[in-house]
């Protein structure tokens, strides 16, 4: 990974999974955070902050970024954005012109702007059964 991160932190929830293995593979550790599914808010879990104020370089791991509105969430965590280098993501759906600026980079190994509201004509429908 061209970030050598010597910690992945998960975007929550759906990248816990490939942020699990993607330490896994990388011999690093993990962080998990916790997210309030009724506020969005995001949070440390117990003993979170402290592995994170032990790591030096951070790396974001993420599923599907749209908008990139929780990895700024996150971002704002103590000790966090000191220590970020980067995000890799699986699908970078997000429309360009929609997307926050960050002040770390991103990768993503595919990238399809998919608009938050199909045009009824988007060749798109068609994928849907």
């Amino acid at each position: 990974m061209q970030y050598q991160p010597d910690m992945v932190v998960a975007i929550p929830n759906g990248a816990n999974w490939l942020a699990i293995e993607t330490a896994w593979r990388l011999g690093v550790a993990v962080l998990l955070l916790a997210k309030n599914p009724d506020t969005g808010e995001i949070a440390y879990q117990s003993g979170g902050q402290e592995q994170v104020e032990m790591a030096q370089r951070v790396v974001f791991i993420e599923d599907v970024p749209n908008r990139r509105t929780t990895t700024a969430k996150v971002l704002m965590l103590p000790g966090m954005a000191q220590r970020a280098v980067g995000e890799a993501a699986f699908l970078d759906r997000g429309m360009p012109d929609e997307k926050l600026a960050l002040p770390i980079s991103v990768s993503a190994v595919f990238t399809l702007p998919i608009p938050a509201i199909l045009p009824h004509d988007s060749p798109l429908w068609g994928l849907v059964d």
